[in-house]
């Protein structure tokens, strides 16, 4: 409702934003989705930002999950963000081409090490302990955001190019957000909800280099 009257406000002389919201209660359900796939027709790519409207849908998500993907994610500072100290007690991530490699078991005791070495300091010094944890241990931390910032992180982070940590987290904010409010994910054009790419990263350097002639 307040998101389908702020987008009728800008054409709408002579009637207050309650009176709108008033008028919209009355409308359908696909009244109301007409209005949103009007207001996001000029979308032809990702660039193409939501009209602002859809600031007044807002969400918060709780978040835990490596402190890796943590700081690609906290560089969204449109969101309000809270983030607890970093840790070694709420454990790690050991990414499947790590144990293809065979490498599991020495990762293992390498985090149980870091482990250790962090309580250790911890006890007497607490803040600064923070800088014997890793980048794949566990984090927990919380998002505020609205729509239009929802559409630009999902759009943004799920691309090919995007760290699979980072993709598969911004898969699960957009599914998280679709048992909410299906009319915000369903006018979402340009998520990337496909499964794990390979050497993604690499592939976008590729092209690159071949448009700047520096391979064949």
């Amino acid at each position: 409702t307040k998101v389908a009257a702020a987008l009728l406000f800008e054409q709408s002389n002579g009637y207050s934003l309650e009176q709108l919201q008033d008028v919209v209660r009355k409308l359908s359900p696909e009244e109301r989705e007409i209005i949103f796939i009007e207001a996001m027709t000029t979308r032809e790519n990702r660039r193409h930002k939501p009209p602002r409207a859809f600031e007044n849908a807002v969400y918060t998500l709780e978040f835990l999950d490596n402190i890796g993907v943590y700081r690609e994610f906290r560089r969204h500072r449109m969101n309000t963000q809270e983030a607890q100290n970093y840790t070694t007690e709420l454990g790690y991530d050991v990414h499947q081409d790590v144990i293809d490699a065979g490498l599991g078991d020495e990762l293992r005791r390498s985090m149980e090490q870091t482990h250790e070495v962090h309580m250790a300091i911890k006890k007497k010094y607490p803040i600064e302990s923070q800088y014997a944890v890793t980048l794949g241990h566990l984090h927990r931390w919380y998002m505020t955001m609205n729509a239009r910032e929802f559409y630009f992180l999902t759009e943004l982070r799920s691309t090919e190019q995007s760290h699979p940590d980072a993709r598969r987290l911004a898969q699960a904010t957009y599914r998280q957000i679709e048992q909410v409010h299906t009319w915000v994910t369903s006018l979402s054009k340009f998520t990337n909800l496909s499964g794990e790419q390979v050497l993604e990263r690499l592939k976008s350097e590729a092209r690159i280099d071949r448009k700047l002639g520096l391979s064949s």
